[in-house]
């Protein structure tokens, strides 16, 4: 298994506001086992932790996993546990872009997710964009985070030698 989690926080925060989302994840099966969530901003706060055994549900660390692996050639609908909630999701492949990783230009492909309105379903208003290397892993070079109309970008700004050797250039891609 994998455990992987997310801590955002700033220097500038006043009053320790943060962002901390995290999964157990069954690399095997590619699910989700367990999913948490919490954070602080301003007066409001808030936590949860939960088994996730509905089959075919994936948290979104787990899905940014999946996607790493199995990188959809065309939209591809899924659903996610976001906040104790389940949502119906597309993941839409948004092409190929060039990013900056320190002072490289590194190739990459885009992929959004985003909630689908369906009857009788609850729907997601967060949004998230995933630049990820377009290399073998896949690895993760920026992430856009939206809900309730803040963004949060995280954006990759070094690597080490052998993990930049690593990253494509766009001349390299074809």
């Amino acid at each position: 298994h994998l455990e992987s989690q997310l801590h955002i926080t700033s220097e500038q925060s006043k009053a320790g506001e943060f962002w901390l989302y995290g999964a157990e994840i069954d690399t095997q099966e590619l699910r989700t086992l367990e999913a948490w969530s919490a954070y602080k901003y301003g007066d409001k706060e808030r936590s949860k932790r939960e088994l996730v055994d509905e089959n075919g549900v994936l948290d979104v660390a787990s899905g940014i996993y999946r996607i790493r692996l199995e990188p959809p050639r065309g939209p591809v609908e899924m659903r996610i546990w976001s906040d104790g909630k389940i949502y119906p999701v597309r993941i839409t492949p948004r092409g190929a872009e060039e990013r900056r990783v320190g002072d490289r230009k590194v190739a990459t492909r885009e992929f959004s997710i985003r909630g689908i309105e369906r009857a009788g379903e609850r729907y997601w208003k967060g949004e998230l964009d995933l630049w990820l290397a377009d290399d073998e892993r896949a690895t993760p070079v920026a992430i856009l985070i939206k809900r309730s109309g803040i963004g949060v970008l995280l954006e990759l700004e070094s690597t080490s030698r052998t993990d930049a050797s690593e990253l494509r250039s766009p001349e390299s891609c074809g």
